[in-house]
Order: C-alpha cells, then sequence, then structure tokens
C-alpha cells in the first residue's frame, strides 16, 4: 500500500517495493555514517578506560592520579554503556532500526558524556592537551529526526502527516521535486546521516548549509522532464538577463564579430529567447546552470545565477553565436 509523507518540505510517495529498498539503504546509511562513528569513538575511550581500570591496582597508578587530581568514570555506569553498545549494534538491522534510533539518542548523550569525563581524566593524568567532546540532544537534531522518519517509512510506522523537520529549501527552490521521491529519500538519509555524524564529532552544519544541501538534493533528483518546469518560475527574468548579457558581448565584440552595426538589440533579444527555448529541450546543458537555484532567495536571483552560468558555457556561448550569426546572414540577403 503506498504512503505518502512529508520530508524536509518535499511530500513524496512510496511504493510496497521502494520501500522495502529504503530501508536497506537507510540501514546502510545509518551504520556507515551514524553507528560507526558514534561507536568507534566510544570503543576508542572505552579501552582506554578498561586500560587504566586494570591497571589501578599498580601504586604507581594511584600517586599518579591522586597528583593529576585524576578520576576515572565509574566502572558500573562504563560497563552499563558498553552493554548498551553491544545491543545497539545488534539493533542495526531492518527488522529492528526503529527500536535502534528510540535506544540511540539516550546512550548517545550519555556516551559523549563518559567521553568527555574520560578526556579530561586522561587530561589530569597525562598531562596531555584538553579535548572537548560535544553533548547533544540528540532528539532535537533535525537530521536524527529525518532519519528516524525514514526508519518509520520503511517499517510503516509513517503516518500521512508526519514530518522529519520544518527545514524547507524556500524560495526559488519550493517548486524543484515534483518526481523522483525515492532518489529524493536515499539522497536525504546519506545526507542526514553525514550532518548528524559532524554534529557528533563537534563539526555541526550552518541551518543555511543544511538548507541548501537539501535543495540540491531535490535538484538531483528532479527528472531531466521537470527541469523546464524549474526554469518557468523564472523565464522572463532569465531572458532579460541573458538578453542584457549577450547585447554587451555583441556590443564588445566578445560573442561574435561583424554583426555589432546590422543587428539590433530587438533582434538579439529575439535570438536570445530562441536559445533558451532550445536549452529547455536539452537536459545535459540546463542541469548545470541550474546548480545555484536551490539557494537563490528570489526569481531574479535565481535568474542571474543561472543566467551567469550560462554566458560561461562554451556550448551556449557557441550556439548564441550561430544564431546570432544565422540571424544577421538572413537579415543581409533580405
Amino acid at each position: 500500500m503506498p504512503v505518502t509523507v512529508q520530508i524536509n518540505g518535499r511530500y513524496v510517495t512510496l511504493e510496497d517495493n521502494e520501500v522495502t529498498m529504503l530501508i536497506r539503504r537507510l540501514v546502510a546509511e545509518v551504520r556507515q555514517r551514524v553507528w560507526a562513528p558514534a561507536s568507534g569513538l566510544f570503543l576508542s575511550s572505552y579501552g582506554r578506560w578498561e586500560w587504566h581500570f586494570n591497571q589501578r591496582r599498580h601504586p604507581i597508578h594511584w600517586v599518579i592520579e591522586a597528583a593529576g587530581g585524576a578520576d576515572l568514570p565509574n566502572a558500573s555506569t562504563v560497563r552499563r554503556l558498553k552493554r548498551l553498545h553491544d545491543q545497539l549494534n545488534r539493533q542495526v538491522t531492518p527488522q529492528n532500526i526503529r527500536r535502534f534510533f528510540q535506544d540511540f539518542a539516550t546512550w548517545q548523550r550519555d556516551a559523549a558524556t563518559f567521553r568527555r569525563n574520560m578526556s579530561r581524566y586522561l587530561n589530569d593524568f597525562e598531562g596531555g592537551g584538553e579535548t572537548s567532546v560535544q553533548v547533544l540532544t540528540i532528539t532535537r537534531d533535525a537530521s536524527f529526526l529525518t532519519l528516524q522518519l525514514c526508519a518509520a517509512i520503511s517499517t510503516g510506522g509513517a503516518s500521512a502527516g508526519a514530518s522529519a523537520s520544518a527545514a524547507a529549501a524556500g524560495g526559488a527552490g519550493t517548486a524543484l521535486l515534483r518526481a523522483a521521491a525515492t532518489g529524493f529519500v536515499i539522497n536525504e538519509m546519506r545526507n542526514s546521516a553525514t550532518r548528524l555524524g559532524q554534529a557528533m564529532s563537534g563539526r555541526p552544519m550552518t541551518m543555511r548549509d543544511t538548507l541548501n544541501q537539501i535543495g540540491q538534493n531535490a535538484l538531483q533528483s528532479t527528472s531531466d522532464a521537470m527541469l523546464g518546469e524549474i526554469v518557468g518560475h523564472f523565464i522572463r527574468p532569465l531572458k532579460d538577463m541573458l538578453s542584457n548579457a549577450a547585447i554587451r558581448e555583441v556590443r564588445n565584440g566578445n560573442l561574435v564579430r561583424g554583426v555589432t552595426l546590422e543587428l539590433g538589440n530587438d533582434r538579439i533579444v529575439a535570438v536570445v529567447g530562441e536559445a533558451v527555448n532550445e536549452l529547455q529541450r536539452q537536459p545535459r546543458r540546463l542541469r548545470p546552470a541550474l546548480r545555484d537555484t536551490p539557494r537563490a532567495r528570489s526569481a531574479d536571483e535565481a535568474a542571474r545565477s543561472t543566467s551567469r552560468h550560462l554566458m560561461a558555457n562554451r556550448d551556449f556561448r557557441n550556439d548564441l553565436a550561430r544564431r546570432l550569426r544565422a540571424e544577421h546572414d538572413l537579415m543581409c540577403v533580405q
């Protein structure tokens, strides 16, 4: 039975076979980008804790601890975290991924506290440099919510009104996604897992960068057939800006030589319109020119960036020059 959800500002509808495929991708992304870094950080601190715990029977260890004021984390707490770690490791499977998200947030918070305390202990014991460990309230992190929603979708637990985050690309990017829902969700899994991993390591992305990433994902997931619709949202300012740029280039002799005096501005504008109309039927050339559209804040800004990319594209310039030359030759014949 199809399920429709809202994820990062986009409505997507998924069929049963797509849901089955998505849960496999979700598990792989979570294991590689979320669980592996979190587990690795914990096991590194746990290994050092275990060594120091076992060394405490030696008097020299007592002396060094006392001299540095070092306080090793409590054994029962650490052992409990290790048991939960092993349990979580077994839960990163298609059958248990929802339970993983329910348990991971609390464990990660407590594990981060342990790593911070262990870093303080090592700093006091060894006199080394200070190491900061950021303790996150994971359950409020937008990337964690996105992954949690993907888990709910994949296991049939999502409601039609479920929303992963209030974050949306906004502006000129709101119409980017009408299809390719599965591709969008897969990319959001990967991106959200990466963002969450960065946040846990103390390098969180800014909200603006996050929104830009969501917008870029939407653009990449959009089918070739939909690119023309995107351009349609700012076709008028795009033609105006391209026309102005082309007129300057022609008058300066940079675009095509020998037509400066004969071709009027109105004819150049008409040729630019023809080139843009043809471009909308060529996704291979159009897609790179739209790469800044998701972060644009208005139709004019989207048109400005797209115009700049097109005028810098050799194929588009050659096509425009060819059309201008043909228009010039036709005028001379008449």
